[in-house]
């Protein structure tokens, strides 16, 4: 009877390992819905929206305000941009890449934290923009909160 209590005990233990490992992602995405809003560095701003679409969770606007780029010249100016696409969402993780104007390309990388409170991420302009040819902004880093509704 022993072998049969310990060997109920390792199914009892594995199917509860499960269980959580499930549960760990649906209470990562607990907060992920609404409008988030941040900065990439000196007050530059990012924003975007979190919702859901067939099941899946998907970062929509992602856009940025006056980012520094430097471009051919030297010219130093600043890029606004908005994605023109949603992003997915897996595992509390989203990356995506967009084209814009007549060459330039457009990378942003981001991680929920805090249960779906807080994102933080990269993001980075190359190319030639509606600002000038041949820009490019390095990669910079972001940091957002979810803005509470009233």
């Amino acid at each position: 009877m022993k072998p049969r209590t310990v060997h109920s005990m390792k199914r009892f233990l594995l199917v509860a390992g499960i269980v959580a490992a499930l549960a760990i992602p649906a209470f990562a995405y607990a907060a992920l819905g609404g409008h988030f809003q941040g900065a990439v560095r000196d007050g530059e701003t990012v924003t975007f929206s979190v919702g859901k679409r067939d099941k899946h969770h998907l970062v929509r606007a992602f856009s940025w305000n006056d980012v520094p780029v430097t471009c051919q010249l030297p010219l130093e100016t600043t890029s606004t941009y908005t994605f023109t696409h949603s992003i997915r969402i897996r595992n509390a993780h989203f990356h995506g890449f967009d084209v814009a104007g007549p060459g330039a390309a457009m990378h942003v990388s981001g991680t929920f934290t805090h249960h779906g409170h807080r994102a933080w991420g990269t993001l980075q302009i190359n190319g030639d923009t509606f600002e000038g040819n041949g820009c490019t902004s390095g990669k910079l880093e972001w940091h957002a909160r979810l803005v509470p509704s009233h």
